[in-house]
């Protein structure tokens, strides 16, 4: 018996290891063997321009890379919400606080300078680039998101005291730390389980579902396992 749960647990693990595609040749994928063409290294490793196992600049993932050019971003507001200062970690409205883990991904997507990274790897003498950052595309998003999702805001917060036409905002409750979809298996992380963040819907390692949603669009299934419609 004992040899048959394990069996069927190592099938399980196995299952769910093949749902996951890989960061290894997605446009997260850096290295020379990668599909990005306005990077240009002579490295196979993968991993090496956002993690290192030792002497990183942050604990947090091992981080090796350099923080955002930019430390000041435009954030969205509705203009019909009367948005809270206490509703952003940082107290301030549209201020990203300086922890937050979406500096990370805006050390990139905010066009800050692709070379930022703090320990190169051992086989490559100097990283060039025909561009330097990531380059005039959608995946640029500048230091105005004001047309993106809010980031760096507290979700139980702004769903406790939102208010729209009089009405309680209608957004799925919390559960251990996320937001739990209606779809099987999707679940949405809040950072520190405070936090909506870059990493609340992507998934930097999974590009699956593009642009390395953590979910499905299919009937708005991703926007959905929050935004009760």
């Amino acid at each position: 018996m004992k040899k048959v749960l394990l069996t069927a647990a190592a099938v399980l693990t196995m299952a769910g290891s093949a749902m996951a595609a890989s960061v290894v040749a997605s446009k997260h994928d850096l290295s020379t063997g990668g599909p990005q063409t306005v990077y240009n290294t002579n490295t196979q490793q993968v991993c090496v321009f956002c993690h290192t196992p030792h002497n990183s600049k942050e604990t947090r993932a091992l981080w090796n890379r350099n923080s955002a050019t930019s430390t000041s971003y435009k954030l969205y507001t509705s203009g019909v919400w009367a948005e809270q200062a206490s509703w952003f970690e940082s107290g301030q409205k549209g201020v990203i606080k300086s922890d937050s883990p979406s500096l990370m991904c805006m050390s990139c997507h905010d066009g800050s300078s692709l070379k930022a990274v703090v320990n190169k790897p051992k086989d490559v003498t100097a990283l060039s680039a025909s561009s330097d950052t990531i380059g005039t595309n959608p995946a640029n998003l500048g230091t105005d998101l004001t047309n993106d999702h809010p980031i760096n805001i507290k979700y139980q917060d702004y769903l406790d005291n939102t208010k729209y036409s009089g009405t309680t905002a209608t957004l799925s409750a919390v559960e251990a730390g996320g937001v739990v979809g209606a779809t099987a298996g999707l679940k949405l992380p809040l950072a520190k389980g405070i936090t909506v963040e870059c990493n609340t819907c992507h998934n930097v390692h999974d590009p699956a579902n593009v642009p390395f949603l953590r979910g499905s669009m299919g009937k708005s299934a991703l926007c959905t396992a929050c935004h009760l419609k």
